[in-house]
């Protein structure tokens, strides 16, 4: 298999010999041509020559000993040049004079009469084109295209010449008048000239007419304000283009009830008579009531549910305060037995009341956060048992409850005053020094991913190692088979070379020997008697 080099050098190559052909292909392609162009003009020549000389001879023919009247000599210049009989009396009398007067000076008199020529083949082209063209437009100027615009209610002219990248300096339009419209670029390189008649017979006040370039589109926009009224035709048009305008609206929109545009519906675009359109928006209607009396009695529907909770809630609130009542005063019953039977008030007692306090009030907003979760049940509750039942047993819970409290937060403070100081300290080494051990597991921890992570880089650098070593070997065997392919081949070559040369040395000794061998025959010239 060829490698990647070999396959691009090969590409390039074909694409070497693709384009010699194309180029080889276009030269001959050319050659042809011009020979063609040239046997062409040989034939063309060749034709104009038998022509001319066809023509002479038989001019020369006709007009030996032939005398020219004036009088044709006019009427000539009338068929070429369109001269009238009194200019072609003046003319040949000049040329008359001229030759009488510049017998001695022929050059001057020649280059004379081809001045005089000139003026009036000029003068000629010149009758002949304001003949055949109107006056609003020059021949050798183009027209530049335009588009023309009547503004009804500011009484207006819009007027947009392309004039494509002119500079503003060679914009002239001070030719401009009431009737005509011009601009004229002739002192630019790009020569246009429009000469623009007002339509309609309308004219415009040109001192307040205003013209700006604009240099990114090449646009003349011109503003030219109409003197008077606007023709009744105009406006007839206008009129007309505004009915249809007010039709299609019509046909498309309708006025609502708030007086806004409302697009018609394909149903009634569809529908052909009024009663039909009529009771199509009688039924959207009716739809549009329907769906505003039941968003109405969803409404009323939530504002009552609302209210009724929060009656429900208020009733709650009530209930659980006459707990906490109850439950405030059972705690100051047991604080007192125990302040009867010790015969001395309890210190811890007197410290923990404001730690009471606090989970009392902790108390009552779980409770409230229970009551709102369970509402429904205790409606249901509510219904089924009376008041008083409910509120004793919840004391006697509350009791027994605030006794257990009580009893661990006694224990806890207890096993706080016999600690010692440096069971303290132990506690604090204990808590350091399992930190130390979880930081130190953590760093091993990373100290072996890495590890990991470096075996895996350096596994894959041995492998890309092995692949270019694989690939430069078998690159260098490829190379060797190619050498060994060469040589054997050139050793073929070679030998077959030997080979002929040995045949064609023994052939050319045979012939050799044959001629040595063999009879030679001369010939002689017969002498002449």
């Amino acid at each position: 298999m060829a490698s990647s080099t070999q396959m691009k050098k090969e590409a390039a190559e074909l694409r070497k010999v693709a384009k010699q052909s194309r180029l080889s292909q276009k030269e001959a392609a050319a050659k042809e041509r011009k020979q063609k162009q040239k046997q062409q003009q040989q034939k063309d020549g060749e034709e104009n020559k038998g022509e001319m000389s066809s023509s002479a001879g038989s001019k020369s023919g006709g007009r030996k000993g032939a005398i020219i009247l004036p009088s044709e000599v006019q009427e000539m210049r009338q068929r070429l040049f369109g001269e009238s009989p009194s200019q072609a009396q003046e003319s040949q009398a000049n040329n008359n004079n001229n030759n009488k007067n510049n017998n001695n000076n022929a050059a001057g008199g020649k280059k004379a009469v081809k001045g005089a020529k000139r003026q009036r083949t000029v003068s000629a082209t010149s009758s002949s084109s304001s003949s055949s063209t109107p006056t609003s437009s020059r021949p050798q100027f183009e027209q530049p295209p335009y588009r023309l615009e009547v503004h009804h209610k500011n009484k207006q002219i819009l007027l947009d010449v392309t004039l494509h990248h002119i500079p503003a300096v060679h914009v002239d339009v001070s030719e401009t008048t009431d009737t005509m419209f011009v601009v004229d670029t002739s002192k630019h390189t790009k020569k246009y000239r429009l000469e623009l008649p007002i339509p309609e017979g309308m004219r415009i006040d040109a001192e307040q007419a205003t013209c700006e370039l604009q240099c990114d589109t090449g646009v003349l926009k011109c503003v030219l304000p109409i003197k008077g009224d606007i023709p009744a035709s105009l406006q007839e048009e206008r009129a007309k283009m505004l009915d249809a305008i007010q039709k299609q609206k019509t046909l498309r929109f309708r006025m609502g009830a708030d007086g806004e545009l409302k697009v018609r519906s394909r149903r009634s675009l569809l529908a052909k008579n009024e009663r039909e359109q009529a009771a199509i928006r009688a039924a959207a209607t009716a739809e549009k009531k329907k769906a505003q009396e039941e968003e109405e009695e969803d409404a009323q529907d939530v504002q009552e549910k609302k209210k009724k909770k929060k009656q429900d809630g208020k009733k709650g609130s009530t209930t659980s305060n006459d707990n906490d009542n109850d439950n405030n005063g059972n705690n100051e019953m047991l604080e007192a037995r125990d302040t009867v039977e010790d015969g001395k008030p309890n210190k811890s007692h007197t410290n923990n009341k404001k730690e009471k306090t606090k989970r009392r009030k902790g108390d009552e907003e779980e409770e409230e956060d229970k009551n709102d979760r369970t509402q429904p049940a205790k409606k249901t509750a509510r219904k089924e048992t009376p008041s008083t039942t409910r509120g004793k047993e919840s004391t006697v819970g509350n009791l027994q409850e605030n006794t257990s409290r009580t009893l661990q937060q006694q224990q806890q403070q207890q096993n706080k005053q016999k600690k010692t100081p440096s069971k303290v300290f132990e506690e604090e080494q204990k808590r350091a020094m399992a930190i130390a051990k979880s930081a130190g597991k953590a760093a091993q921890s990373t100290l072996r991913e890495r590890i990991a992570q470096a075996k895996i880089l350096q596994k894959k650098m041995q492998e890309r190692l092995t692949v270019r070593s694989l690939r430069r070997d078998t690159r260098s065997e490829k190379k060797q088979d190619s050498f060994i392919r060469v040589l054997e081949e050139q050793k073929r070559q070679l030998l077959a070379r030997a080979e002929l040369n040995a045949s064609i040395a023994e052939a050319e000794k045979k012939t050799a020997g044959r001629r040595s061998t063999g009879k030679t025959v001369t010939f002689v010239a017969a002498e002449e008697q």
